[in-house]
């Protein structure tokens, strides 16, 4: 089975969305809206980004400040599953699925939930977009390095860049019309975007291949971090 068919349907995408308000140590957390604009960032980026990177993000720690503790083990296995299902059909509907249909559709909340048609104007993908430049944070040095000579990698970014446009920065913000453009051209943007950093991941994924591949002696330290000898641990 692969990473489409364990895509979210609408009830699952509105109990994580609870989730990730509910368990965030920001005042305002994030939504699957700006969650599916982060695992697109790192789905199309150069490195793999591992969970235990990325999980303080979406969550909002800091130094001083931990996101509420879940309340049971269960239910925090329920986050955990979830947030990995999204994250792997995102990164197969961009850089993995074959073929010229794009499939991936990004998840942004339509614009009858805002209060006003104005509100809508002004924030209709917004946040999908400020999540998208979190995820880049993993690799902006990469991603400005790559861009002056990837056209794709600037259309991009343009186009991410017009979405949070705003009058308080003295700029033009974009139409409803314009906003819907936008996303009806993402979905190729990103998937020509990740294309130019498609040899940068098979590289790392190599990379990680052969350190897997090493052997462990029994009295090592484990690889997985833990401390102990890897007879006492991953290798029992």
């Amino acid at each position: 089975m692969n990473e489409r068919n364990l895509a979210l349907d609408d009830d699952e995408l509105d109990h994580l969305d609870e989730l990730l308000e509910k368990y965030s140590a920001r005042e305002e957390g994030y939504d699957v809206e700006q969650l599916d604009g982060f695992c697109a960032a790192l789905a199309i980026g150069p490195v793999p980004v591992p969970p235990s990177q990325y999980l303080p993000v979406i969550r909002g720690e800091v130094a001083d400040e931990a996101a509420p503790a879940f309340d049971s083990a269960e239910q925090m296995q329920d986050f955990l599953v979830l947030l990995a299902r999204h994250a792997n059909a995102v990164a197969y509907d961009l850089v993995v699925a074959k073929g010229k249909t794009v499939n991936y559709v990004p998840v942004v909340f339509p614009d009858d939930v805002y209060a006003t048609p104005e509100d809508a104007e002004k924030f209709l993908g917004l946040k999908w977009a400020l999540g998208f430049v979190e995820g880049m944070r993993f690799y902006e040095d990469a991603w400005d390095a790559t861009a002056v000579d990837a056209p794709a990698l600037e259309r991009l970014e343009m186009l991410i860049t017009s979405l949070m446009m705003s009058e308080e920065a003295g700029q033009q913000p974009l139409t409803l019309d314009e906003r819907l453009d936008v996303f009806g051209e993402l979905p190729q943007a990103l998937r020509k975007a990740g294309a130019v950093f498609a040899d940068a991941r098979r590289e790392a994924a190599r990379a990680k291949t052969v350190v897997r591949e090493q052997k462990v002696g029994r009295n090592d330290p484990c690889p997985c971090g833990s401390g102990k000898k890897y007879k006492q641990c991953c290798g029992k």
